[in-house]
């Protein structure tokens, strides 16, 4: 797994969007993004810095 964060600033806020819309009532969530019941309930409220995705894989490409 990769990570590189880059900033120009002394300044950083983290921001999980599914943090957010976990904390946010799910009415507006659900009636703004037109999402369903499935979608809502894999929210978390606790923070999660790294998620797999199962069916995703990277290779670096290599230029040899």
């Amino acid at each position: 797994m990769w990570f590189l964060e880059m900033f120009r600033s002394n300044l950083f806020e983290e921001v999980s969007l599914n943090q957010w819309m976990a904390l946010t009532p799910k009415e507006i969530v659900e009636s703004n993004i037109h999402v369903g019941p499935q979608v809502m309930d894999s929210l978390r409220k606790e923070k999660w810095p790294v998620v797999k995705y199962p069916g995703f894989s990277y290779s670096p490409k290599n230029d040899e």
